[in-house]
C-alpha cells in the first residue's frame, strides 16, 4: 500500500530559525530542493519573532539553542498562538528529555544535526505537512448529520415517532 503524500503546488514559505550560517544554508538548500519553499533565515530569537509577526509561514525550522533564548521558549509562542505553522525542532542536542519537551509543547517533529539529516528533515517535514493537509481536510468536511440535528438512519425524525 503506498503512503499519502501531501501534494503541494505552490510555493511555501519557510523560516529558519538558526546561528550557524553553514547549518542554515544546508537547511536552506535541502528543503528548497524537495519542496516549493521560499525560505527566509533568523539567526537568533528576536530575528525570528520579528519576521514571524510581519509574514506568515507555512512550516518553521527551530534550533534549540539561540544567542538570545531557547528554541523552545520560542516554540511555545508559536504553538500558543493557535493557528501557526508547524514546527520541527533542528537541534546538535539529542537528547530524550529535550525532544519529550519540544513535542509537549507542540513542536511537529524533533531532527538531530547529524549524518542522518540530509534524510530525516525532509521526511519530518512531508509528515509535518501531510498532517496540516489532513486537518484542513477535515476541517472541511460537513459536520456529521446527527450532530446539525438531522434526522438519523433510514426514514429520518419521523420514522423514529412511529
Amino acid at each position: 500500500m503506498e503512503e499519502a503524500r501531501v501534494i503541494v503546488s505552490e510555493e511555501m514559505k519557510l523560516l529558519i530559525v538558526e546561528e550557524e550560517r553553514d547549518v542554515a544554508a544546508v537547511i536552506k538548500l535541502l528543503l528548497e530542493k524537495e519542496f516549493p519553499f521560499k525560505a527566509e533565515v533568523a539567526g537568533t530569537c528576536a530575528l525570528a519573532r520579528q519576521m514571524y509577526r510581519a509574514r506568515r509561514f507555512d512550516l518553521v525550522t527551530l534550533d534549540y539553542e539561540l544567542p538570545d533564548g531557547s528554541g523552545l521558549e520560542l516554540l511555545e509562542e508559536i504553538a500558543g498562538a493557535g493557528d501557526g505553522p508547524p514546527v520541527i525542532i533542528v537541534t546538535g542536542r539529542g537528547d530524550e528529555k529535550t525532544a519529550a519537551s519540544a513535542l509537549m509543547l507542540g513542536a511537529s517533529g524533533y531532527v538531530v544535526k547529524d549524518n542522518r539529516l540530509a534524510s530525516i528533515l525532509p521526511e519530518s517535514v512531508r509528515k509535518a505537512l501531510d498532517g496540516v493537509s489532513l486537518k484542513k481536510s477535515m476541517d472541511e468536511l460537513p459536520l456529521c448529520q446527527h450532530a446539525r440535528g438531522a434526522p438519523r438512519g433510514r426514514g429520518g425524525a419521523q420514522a423514529a415517532k412511529r
